[in-house]
């Protein structure tokens, strides 16, 4: 069972490869605590853009009593060939900044993920 288990687990996953690259970008973000919204609410807005997987904190940077600083991991999928710059810089960076309370403290860019 255990062996089909693991090529089913291999068929799955290089099916993803022929149709789609992902990519992990490293953001950090300063969430706005003034709302009423908590991080995790932020962290959802993030993941309604348009091809983004996961949003990861990988740490944190500083709390304030009204912002929280934090470095952020978000995973996103394109098609395959498609422009990996032009979708950071015209979907996801934008869309970021149109969350209100949320703001791009620093890019760290993004690399494709095997």
């Amino acid at each position: 069972m255990k062996k089909e288990l693991e090529i089913w687990k291999n068929y799955i996953n290089e099916a993803a490869d022929e149709f789609q690259d992902v990519y992990e970008s490293t953001l950090i973000l300063n969430f706005s605590e003034n709302l009423g919204l908590d991080r995790k609410e932020f962290e959802s807005f993030i993941r309604a853009i348009e091809n983004v997987t996961t949003v990861t904190r990988v740490r944190e940077v500083s709390v304030s009593g009204d912002s929280y600083v934090g470095e952020f991991a978000v995973r996103f999928v394109l098609p395959k060939g498609k422009d990996a710059k032009l979708y950071y810089d015209t979907v996801l960076k934008p869309g970021i900044k149109k969350i209100r309370g949320l703001s791009i403290e620093q890019d760290k860019g993004y690399e494709s993920i095997e």
